[in-house]
């Protein structure tokens, strides 16, 4: 069962309870009940509720989605750290930080995440950061919900927060020939020449968002605004493993090869994913990473060494 609720906005008496939402079920009938803090009180039936759109915007009142089972409203959270708490099916529960991409609310991000593998919750399973929120897998068996919500507020309510762990990369790039196809166009529509296009991308020290679309993608940025372009409007079918790509303000490399809408400016011989390792992607999200560029001569060179084992890009640890 999937349908979309929210909650009517309570009495100015109870607006600011905490108000969860259950199910019962007899047979194949499932009954919705209600429970609000305030009024210390269950109510069966769905007087309380009404179906429609969700709500957007951190307000009273706020969306859900019911999956039968039971599962918490999402609903602001009024601490010291803006977020929002929204259930994703009944086993995983969503920490939101914000609704756009910037370095600031993704390290919000990251730091909860490093801050619950660090106090290893009751039936937290797996945890999954994105450019603004943390997904959080759990063991509906192990713990519930409302549980995990109050063990997370306490963490998002410490000062500071635990010291985080991240890995620098250099990453070496070919940008010639056919291993760069849509370099010279990209030159003419930000009105730069090959090599400065070059010179921008490997100017800066991106940072890995998050890893997605693919196994062991890496969304990273932020790209140079004199780089930044739309998809391309005819997206490949093919793109070669290893293509190093740009689009809107971010910069990624295709792991494997996949269908892709990013424009295409160079190659790395580097392998980002390989299941036969302990920890299959490469980059981790908060990694940062510099493009360093190679020659034809000195990517061949790199290719074999990789494909024979013996090639794995600089890097070096970093504590944030």
């Amino acid at each position: 069962m999937n349908r979309s609720l929210r909650f009517v906005r309570e009495p100015a008496a109870v607006r600011n309870s905490l108000v969860y939402l259950s199910t019962v079920r007899r047979g194949r009938m499932i009954l919705f009940r209600s429970y609000s803090h305030a009024t210390k009180e269950w109510q069966l039936g769905d007087r309380s509720l009404q179906t429609g759109p969700a709500v957007s915007g951190p307000q009273r009142g706020c969306a859900l989605t019911f999956n039968g089972l039971g599962c918490p409203a999402a609903r602001p959270w009024s601490g010291t750290v803006s977020v929002r708490f929204l259930p994703s099916g009944d086993t995983a529960l969503v920490i939101e930080f914000g609704n756009r991409v910037s370095r600031k609310l993704n390290a919000s991000v990251l730091r909860l995440d490093a801050a619950l593998r660090e106090h290893n919750l009751p039936g937290v399973i797996e945890t999954v950061p994105t450019f603004r929120s943390l997904c959080v897998h759990y063991d509906p068996l192990k713990t519930e919900a409302s549980q995990l919500i109050r063990a997370i507020e306490s963490l998002l309510g410490r000062d500071g927060g635990v010291r985080r762990e991240a890995t620098l990369w250099r990453v070496p790039v070919c940008y010639e020939g056919e291993l760069a196809p849509d370099l010279t166009y990209v030159a003419e529509r930000t009105g730069l020449d090959p090599p400065g296009v070059i010179a921008l991308h490997c100017a800066r020290r991106y940072h890995v968002y998050m890893l997605g679309f693919l196994p062991g993608f890496p969304y990273m940025g932020d790209l140079p605004a004199k780089l930044r372009l739309a998809r391309r409007t005819d997206p490949r079918v093919k793109v070669p493993a290893g293509s190093v790509a740009i689009a809107t303000s971010l910069t990624g490399i295709y792991p494997v090869e996949s269908p892709g809408g990013w424009h295409l400016i160079g190659t790395t011989p580097i392998r980002l994913f390989d299941p036969t390792r302990p920890s299959p992607s490469l980059f981790e999200p908060g990694d940062q990473v510099i493009f360093q560029p190679v020659n034809r001569n000195d990517f061949e060179g790199l290719r074999s060494a990789v494909a024979g084992g013996n090639y794995q890009p600089p890097h070096e640890k970093l504590v944030l």
